[in-house]
């Protein structure tokens, strides 16, 4: 770079690897502590994309059923965005039946793939074996879908991000291993570990259990006084 800063030689292979790890850590720490909040925002925007593409193929529908080879974009403003909210809505207060139908799905779709890859000659109605271990899944995250939700993305994001700082810390893989004792793994460090990750996780589920009542406080409207209500005098403590 003859005519800028060159940065080039602030930036190593060990700073570019340590870069994964770092955001990792942010991830882990927002997971943790907003993962609640994150997956029914992340429904949201599901939901919005999955209405704008049915908005957009029922436009294109109608387009074809009056002869046009391309829907107009009145069609598509009206039908992509009257879906994109409807569905989004659907996914804020639906989230649970959303949640527990998506958990379900994926609980089947993973023992179908373990069985078939398994199996050297799977019969045609294999998928039938994931069905009963994925509506039991789902019945569960319906039944306590909150709570689910809250201790899972506390645990996984406190892992994530305990993980990821002590990669940061001992810059690198290799650190680490020496870290944790090598070949001979160390019950001391993995103790730290595992502490970190326990704390962090309690930490994370009690401010996620609490942010509605947070919330409700921090956002209430003032009271207001009614005209000509005065107001009431404490006792005076008993001598």
């Amino acid at each position: 770079m003859p005519n800028g800063l060159d940065i080039s030689k602030y930036i190593d292979a060990t700073n570019l690897a340590l870069l994964v790890p770092m955001l990792m850590l942010w991830w882990g720490l927002a997971t943790c502590l907003l993962g609640y909040l994150i997956i029914r925002v992340n429904l949201v925007i599901v939901g919005v994309l999955l209405g704008a593409w049915a908005g957009a193929m029922l436009a294109l529908w109608r387009a074809q059923a009056r002869g046009l080879a391309l829907p107009s974009g009145a069609d598509l403003f009206v039908l992509c965005g009257s879906l994109s909210v409807i569905s989004a809505v659907a996914a804020w207060y639906a989230w649970r039946v959303v949640l527990s139908i998506a958990t379900a799905a994926a609980v089947c779709m993973v023992i179908v793939y373990i069985r078939i890859g398994f199996a050297t000659a799977p019969p045609p109605h294999e998928w039938l074996v994931g069905v009963v271990p994925g509506i039991i899944v789902g019945l569960a995250v319906l039944i306590w879908s909150r709570r689910l939700t809250v201790v899972l993305s506390a645990l996984a994001g406190a892992a994530v991000a305990v993980g990821s700082a002590a990669l940061v810390l001992t810059e690198g893989q290799e650190g680490l291993k020496n870290w944790l004792g090598g070949a001979k793994l160390d019950a001391v460090p993995i103790a730290v570990l595992a502490g970190a990750i326990v704390a962090l996780a309690a930490g994370g589920m009690r401010l996620q259990f609490r942010l509605p009542t947070l919330a409700s406080k921090w956002f209430k409207p003032p009271e207001k006084k009614e005209k000509g209500e005065k107001p009431v005098a404490k006792p005076a403590p008993a001598a």
